[in-house]
């Protein structure tokens, strides 16, 4: 059995308004046989702030739980869940604005998704505009590996923020 939580940091922001990127995401094996990944990413788009998948993975036809836990490794999991967040991550651009994603993939230094520890979380939800896309997010993930930031989450959603603009 498994859990494991990897957090990243867009090489890139949306626009001068906003951060980079923030993606989330976790593989679980709760039982032999079977496993869930998730990915949760705040974009720093205005009209698609939060996107989220879950997916998950069982013995199926003519596998035993053996097997499938012999070869679906949770290395296999983490990178395979790594390329469907980023793939999701751009078509949620493509959809909401075309010149943005040519912008952003195309143009100037190549987009990556950079590794940063798990308080680094917290920056992003001391930001009271993605409150609302934490509360979904904490509210919905089965993931144990999550703990962490779902304990991060219930201290971070209470402290008072405020800013000097001089």
């Amino acid at each position: 059995m498994y859990h494991e939580l990897k957090c990243f940091r867009g090489s890139k922001q949306i626009s001068l308004k906003t951060q980079p990127p923030l993606l989330l995401l976790n593989v679980n094996q709760n039982a032999p046989g079977s496993a869930f990944t998730e990915h949760f990413i705040f974009t720093g788009l205005e009209s698609h702030p939060f996107i989220h998948r879950s997916t998950g993975f069982g013995t199926g036809h003519n596998v035993s739980a053996p097997e499938f836990d012999e070869n679906v490794t949770k290395e296999a999991l983490l990178s395979l869940e790594l390329e469907s967040a980023k793939a999701h991550f751009e078509f949620s651009i493509f959809q909401a604005n075309k010149t943005i994603h040519d912008g952003f993939f195309w143009s100037g230094g190549k987009f990556t998704f950079d590794p940063v520890e798990e308080n680094a979380v917290l920056y992003w939800m001391l930001r009271q505009e993605l409150k609302g896309h934490f509360d979904k997010m904490v509210g919905m993930t089965q993931s144990l590996a999550m703990n962490h930031i779902k304990a991060l989450w219930r201290v971070a959603s209470r402290i008072a923020v405020q800013s000097d603009p001089h």
